[in-house]
């Protein structure tokens, strides 16, 4: 084991038992090095009460710096487009010492006049470059293809809500002179959406214009405006995803790193899971992270601002391409989760077309610089013929539901009421557990059950209410 992990394990693992840096941890960085702490979020959506609640939070662990990667207000259409609360909120941030970073996203904008707008809002021009305590900080702004950027103003020519094509120049430039000031530090980088192939559901939510990798593969194949430049981190937000997960960061082999800004306003995840991209309670899990910076060294901590620390801290050299810990390698790194021994599937609330199960969560196998967890599981159900076989020629239904991963702490149990089953039915349940990077556990949880029959003086209201519709306009 490198002398390098060990010291990233151990500055983690001071900075996840509370506070900013110990002094010990702070040793480590050579004397004269700089340093800064800052808060990091996303998608704020004019969420200004819980912008308060991060604002102390950020201070009370020593931050001189919030960054905002944008989606600042929620809907620039509605009355109360760049509101009064939104620039009292953060007129207040800065009186109250913190240095406002911020970048545009779509919906900050739906008209020209928007760029301004942002800026009396802000106070920060759509396209800037920061020098933050001896830290770059370049924020890109959407605009049209082939639009032309305003050095004065910031401002691109033409606006647009998610492209970037025609920063790419200007931003390469900037890139270049924050690493000519100093080629060890991290230079960060604000774009809204984020790199396509990097952080997790980038493959669908991702734009390709700064740059389009091989989503999940190792080696990454593909191309970036980064590529040149190993000291970008690029913090991008829009996708909602929770950090809950170690794919929420990302880099390339001896390349850039791609950093998730976690979300304020509801969570949304990848397609293909029953009940949508978008989980029940996904208001519960207001987020914000708290960045440490140590001369090329960068700690980023996750909070729930509800619940407390979130169980993902991740640490590297920004400044060393060979400190790269969170590269698709993991994939292939990773294995299946594991069920706890004794665990069981409970079957109860049955009815003639529902059944309610539940089972304690499944156990990642960790190992790594980042903590894996347990993602979603996978259901198969199928009807049992009476001799107890599959009923032959009848489909299994086989989908996939969430763990509730984003949840801090995250349920003890995880579970389902599986609908549109049929009356008097025997069914086999059989459940997988899969991990962040969608390896399935090999050995399932099993049981079966069998549905009551349909009964006319048993249906539910919704039933009754259909038919009295019905018989209503037979009148």
């Amino acid at each position: 084991m490198s002398l390098s992990f060990l010291l990233r394990s151990f500055a983690a693992a001071a900075l996840l038992a509370g506070g900013a840096l110990s002094n010990a941890a702070a040793a480590t960085a050579a004397a004269g090095e700089p340093s800064l702490t800052f808060g990091l979020v996303a998608d704020t959506h004019s969420g200004w009460a819980r912008w308060e609640k991060a604002v102390a939070f950020w201070k009370q662990n020593g931050a001189t710096a919030a960054v905002v990667v944008g989606d600042i207000i929620g809907n620039p259409k509605s009355a109360t487009e760049y509101d009064p609360a939104g620039s009292r909120a953060l007129a207040a941030a800065r009186a109250g010492g913190l240095t406002l970073v911020t970048a545009m996203g779509n919906h900050d904008i739906q008209s020209y006049k928007d760029y301004d707008r942002y800026t009396a809002l802000t106070g920060n021009a759509p396209n800037k470059h920061y020098v933050v305590n001896g830290y770059h900080f370049i924020s890109v702004a959407p605009g049209a293809n082939g639009a032309t950027l305003d050095p004065a103003t910031g401002r691109p020519s033409a606006m647009a809500r998610t492209n970037y094509r025609y920063v790419r120049a200007w931003l390469r430039a900037e890139l270049e002179k924050a690493v000519a000031a100093d080629p060890k530090r991290p230079v960060f980088v604000l774009v809204h959406v984020p790199v396509r192939g990097t952080i997790y559901v980038s493959n669908e939510w991702g734009n390709a214009e700064l740059g389009d990798y091989a989503y999940g593969a190792e080696p990454c194949d593909g191309k970036s405006v980064f590529d040149d430049f190993p000291q970008a981190v690029v913090f991008s937000g829009h996708t909602h995803i929770p950090n809950n997960t170690p794919r929420s960061i990302w880099q390339r082999r001896g390349g850039f790193t791609a950093v998730n800004a976690p979300p304020f306003a509801y969570l949304e995840m990848e397609n293909g899971v029953e009940g949508g991209t978008v989980p029940d309670d996904r208001s519960r899990a207001g987020q914000a992270a708290l960045v440490n910076v140590r001369g090329g060294t960068v700690t980023v901590r996750n909070y729930d601002l509800d619940a407390g620390w979130i169980s993902q801290t991740w640490t590297f050299d920004a400044g060393n391409p060979a400190d790269r810990p969170y590269t698709n390698a993991r994939f292939a790194a990773s294995l299946p989760p594991v069920w706890r021994a004794g665990s069981a599937i409970t079957v109860g609330a049955v009815t003639h077309n529902t059944a309610r199960v539940d089972f304690p969560q499944a156990r990642p196998v960790t190992g790594g610089p980042a903590g894996d967890i347990v993602h979603s599981y996978r259901y198969v159900v199928r009807e049992l013929a009476p001799n107890g076989l599959p009923v032959p020629g009848a489909a299994a239904r086989d989908f996939k539901r969430w763990s509730a991963f984003y949840l801090t702490p995250q349920p003890a149990t995880s579970g389902y009421a599986i609908p549109a089953l049929r009356p008097d039915t025997r069914y086999e349940l059989r459940v997988f557990p899969i991990n962040a990077y969608g390896k399935q556990g090999a050995e399932p949880l099993t049981a079966t059950f069998a549905t009551g029959a349909f009964h006319r003086h048993c249906d539910t209201h919704a039933e009754a209410a259909v038919r009295a519709e019905r018989a209503a306009r037979r009148r």
